[in-house]
């Protein structure tokens, strides 16, 4: 038999029409997860407050198509895997702490957040490290949904005959855009989006004031979000 092709629609956005019809309040209170109402609460239909998706995508694997995966990877938010058709296969790392053994790309590079390993079920010799990390599995059924926290390594399969949808929500956002213009006068960077701290501010003030807002956050978040500010100062050294 010949090889079957790979067709596979990764992460669009999820039409309109399907987003109206997600019961977002029942979603959130999956983790358990309240906010102040935004401005756009409609109040007036008694709608409780929730946190609002920063991105909403749909995952489709077509019939008959070869597996996709997805390499070892993390992502700076939170997120729900919701299954509709089919199955996904998932490998998450169970302990954080252990950035070397998993092999990632530089945070400068097209591939951030991911790691070197394409499968990491075959990581190769080359990966010896990765052999002592601890992870486990899951396989994700129709009408079964999965948690993946902000920061969380995982690896996806996804065979053929596969529909999900993934929704994913930053509630670290406010703290993380507060900070951001310290950061980038620390690492001697242009373009904020965040208010713009004094100009005559030390680079190395605005560095103890970012490292102080960051570790405000939950501490798995404040020490990736710190990872990550140390291994960027440290390519800007080096050049």
């Amino acid at each position: 038999a010949g090889s079957r092709e790979h067709l596979y629609l990764y992460g669009e956005p999820l039409p309109t029409s399907v987003r109206e019809e997600l019961p977002m309040e029942k979603l959130m209170s999956f983790i358990n997860i309240r906010e102040k109402a935004s401005k756009e609460t409609n109040e007036e239909k008694g709608s409780k407050p929730f946190l609002r998706p920063t991105s909403m995508l749909l995952w489709v694997a077509a019939d008959n198509s070869s597996p996709s995966i997805s390499p070892l990877h993390y992502d700076l938010s939170d997120g729900i895997i919701l299954q509709l058709k089919g199955e996904k296969r998932f490998i998450l790392i169970e302990e954080r702490g252990h950035e070397e053994a998993i092999y990632p790309h530089a945070i400068s590079g097209n591939f951030d957040r991911q790691s070197k390993i394409d499968d990491i079920q075959k990581p190769g010799k080359e990966f010896d490290m990765f052999q002592g990390v601890k992870a486990f599995q899951c396989v994700l059924n129709a009408g079964e949904a999965l948690y993946i926290p902000f920061g969380c390594w995982h690896q996806v399969e996804s065979p053929s005959e596969s529909v999900a949808i993934t929704i994913r929500w930053n509630p670290y956002a406010d703290t993380i855009r507060s900070s951001t213009s310290f950061r980038c006068l620390a690492l001697q960077q242009k373009g904020s989006a965040a208010p713009t701290p004094p100009p005559s501010l030390p680079p190395n003030v605005a560095e103890m004031l970012y490292r102080k807002m960051i570790r405000d956050l939950p501490k798995h978040v404040a020490n990736i979000l710190i990872q990550r500010f140390d291994a960027e100062k440290e390519e800007l050294q080096r050049k």
